[in-house]
């Protein structure tokens, strides 16, 4: 049973995003119960085993996996094992991208600790100089006899 198609009207209300969404849940709607039939088709023609039997089918098939040997005649060349060129060709190109990155990273360390250091510089000039007009100061006031607020030290 699928569902009637679309009237007229509503194609029109709906705008391109809804319309692709409707479709999706049509296309899913269709697909599940296509899986659905299918599954039933096959358990009427080859019906699954059940309880003992299922678990002794599992134990066989397992055993038999383990027990197959590797084929003595099977041999892979080094491409097969190891990865062929396309392997080592992007494994080369990430190590070249991280590499890229690891620079452009310390570049711009470099470039913050540079600004820093130079931010320092310009601060402790400025201090250099705010420190020496107030000894100036100081000395100004030593001279004229006062203290730091032009008054003198005998006066209380």
């Amino acid at each position: 049973p699928t569902m009637p198609p679309p009237s007229r009207e509503l194609d029109e209300d709906m705008d391109d995003e809804d319309r692709r969404r409707y479709e999706r849940s049509l296309r899913k709607k269709e697909a599940k119960d296509y899986a659905k039939t299918q599954e039933a088709v096959l358990d009427e023609l080859l019906p699954k085993a059940t309880g003992r039997e299922a678990m002794i089918e599992k134990k066989k098939a397992r055993n038999a996996h383990y027990r197959r040997e590797a084929s003595p005649d099977l041999e892979l060349d080094d491409d097969a094992l190891l990865g062929g060129d396309d392997f080592n060709s992007r494994l080369a190109a990430r190590d070249r991208a991280k590499a890229a990155r690891e620079d452009r990273k310390q570049q711009y360390m470099a470039e913050k600790a540079a600004n820093v250091r130079e931010k320092i510089v310009a601060y402790k000039s400025k201090e250099q100089e705010t420190m020496e007009m107030f000894r100036k100061i100081a000395e100004e006031q030593k001279k004229a006899g006062g203290g730091l607020w032009g008054e003198s030290r005998g006066n209380g």
